[in-house]
Formats: C-alpha cells, structure tokens, sequence
C-alpha cells in the first residue's frame, strides 16, 4: 500500500531542533515527510567536533554554508570551505573534525528498506541501540517548537539544560 505524500514547508525557525554531540541539529525533512527518499538536516558544530570514522547505509553528503572542516573518506582527506559539496556512497567509512564554527546542510538519500538516518552517541553505527531515528522529530504535533528551542537555536553552544521535542520529553 503506497502513501500519499503530502507537501509541506519548513524553515530553520520552525523545524525541530536539538542539540547532540555539541551540535545544534535542525531536521528539516526526513524519511517520514518524503516517503522515505530524502533527509536533510542543518547543522551548526563548535571548532574541534565531528564524528569517529562511521558508515551508513545510506549515501549522504554535506553542503558547507559557513566554516571549514576536514573530512576523511574512503581513504582521502578533504578541505571543505564554504561552497563545498560532498558526497559519500553508502557503505563508506568517513569522518570530519571542524576547524572553526561551522554551518553545513547533512543530506542523505534514502532507499527502500534501509534504516532511518540516526543520530546520538551510535550515530552511523549498525548497532545504533542508543541512537534516535530523526523522523521521531516528525510527529505531527512536532511541527511547533517549545519557547526554549528557539531560544536555544539563536545560541551557538548547548543550552545548560537539554533540549528535546515535545512529543519525546513526555
């Protein structure tokens, strides 16, 4: 049985945010609102984050709207500055430290039957137990952020107390 997929629109100021890992994560479309083809997420990391080298199921790639980071994959290192595009095939072992404040868009292109896009400590794990799916963000009733979220997303760093969707504090 197919499902309808319903046009919607969301921006940076009305899409879910969180912080995890000391990144602020804004999914703005995932695998729920796009029949499992597509999750896009905004990302604003601190100087020195990035992940462990990790893979995923899925291809994903990154736009790098403001900062630089270095990316290792698949063997290769690559200096990516504001304007980069990169993408990573599934199945590739990849990693990136930021060398300065950085904002990216993190894309990933979903098929059928692979696992949601996760994120937490496990992120891009197989075994990602400890890892949140982000279309849990997307819950109908998600779609309006608590007064603090948007507080929190205007600040660069982590709020001191943390910050989840309505649905999911309950």
């Amino acid at each position: 049985m197919s499902r309808s997929i319903e046009p919607y629109v969301l921006t940076n100021e009305n899409a879910p945010a969180f912080w995890s890992l000391g990144t602020l994560w804004l999914p703005l479309s995932t695998g729920v609102l796009t029949g499992n083809s597509l999750t896009l997420i905004e990302q604003q990391m601190p100087a020195q984050s990035g992940p462990s080298s990790h893979l995923h199921t899925q291809e994903e790639g990154f736009y790098i709207l403001s900062g630089s980071c270095t990316f290792q994959v698949g063997g290769e290192t690559i200096h990516a500055t504001p304007g980069t595009l990169l993408h990573i095939p599934r199945d590739t072992s990849h990693s990136f430290e930021t060398q300065e404040p950085t904002h990216a868009l993190n894309f990933y292109v979903l098929s059928s039957g692979h696992a949601p896009v996760s994120c937490g400590r496990n992120h891009g794990s197989r075994n990602a137990a400890k890892s949140r799916s982000f279309d849990a963000y997307f819950n109908p009733c998600l779609l309006q952020r608590p007064q603090e979220q948007r507080q929190a997303k205007r600040q660069l760093k982590p709020p001191s107390s943390r910050v989840t969707p309505k649905a999911l504090s309950t």
